[in-house]
């Protein structure tokens, strides 16, 4: 509980919310109920193995999210399923490339 208080706390003074989830089970609902408590997040990428077929928190998608108001409706988001140890880093990577091509780097 005083994990939850925390994140909630952490995140009520942003003027934008954004979520990136690695994997799923309770760090995510922390993460996400948060998000909803202080009004939803703009942005949310969902990284998982989970399917959402599995009824679980952590196949949930971000489509679950805009439905229970934890992401905006008009928000930019994205579920991506496959092994987060190999997605993560090279979505940052690419991150990285275009923050450095646009010199914001």
């Amino acid at each position: 509980m005083k994990d939850f208080g925390n994140i909630l706390f952490s995140s009520s003074h942003d003027e934008k919310k954004a979520v990136i989830a690695l994997g799923g089970s309770i760090s995510k609902h922390h993460a996400i109920l948060c998000t909803l408590l202080n009004g939803g997040a703009e942005y949310a990428v969902y990284m998982t193995t989970a399917q959402k077929t599995s009824g679980s928190m952590s196949g949930a998608t971000t489509d679950e999210a805009k439905s229970w108001g934890k992401v905006k409706d008009d928000s930019d988001v994205a579920t991506v399923i496959g092994d987060v140890t190999i997605m993560f880093p090279l979505v940052m990577i690419r991150a990285l490339e275009v923050l450095s091509e646009e010199g914001l780097l």
